[in-house]
């Protein structure tokens, strides 16, 4: 037992260094990522939508949300875009009596950059539904 948990810890050390995104990383086109491997197919299986999200470098946001059935564009300007520490806060404009608010936080290495975290559905400024979403850089 105790050598399988040597094995683990010395196998864990040689993993991928990654470091969180800094703010100029987040601009760009982000595309929903669900995962490799299984985590994909599972994903992509109950996902409910596809999504991508675009930052300009005046941090003008536009969050795409296409469903089976139609497609919603979210617009948010630079005064509700915020950072707290290391996690950017975005309030989209309302929209048909609701609006999102995008919560994101990441992670960069020298392969790649994701960010992921939680949008927010609000309606009636009350909140009805969150749920999580992940990004991976296009590039």
């Amino acid at each position: 037992m105790i050598r399988i948990f040597a094995l683990v810890i010395c196998l864990a050390s040689f993993g991928v260094e990654a470091e969180t995104i800094n703010k100029s990383e987040y601009i760009g086109l982000w595309k929903q990522f669900h995962g490799k491997g299984l985590a994909n197919t599972i994903n992509k299986a109950i996902s409910t939508s596809k999504n991508t999200l675009k930052i300009s470098t005046k941090f003008e946001v536009t969050l795409t949300r296409v469903f089976s059935n139609h497609q919603s564009t979210y617009f948010a300007k630079p005064v509700n875009v915020k950072f707290d520490e290391d996690l950017l806060i975005i309030r989209f404009e309302p929209k048909e009596g609701g609006y999102y608010k995008l919560v994101l936080n990441g992670w960069s290495n020298e392969n790649s950059k994701q960010i992921f975290g939680m949008v927010y559905h609000y309606e009636n400024n009350e909140l009805i539904n969150g749920v999580p979403i992940s990004f991976i850089k296009d590039s």
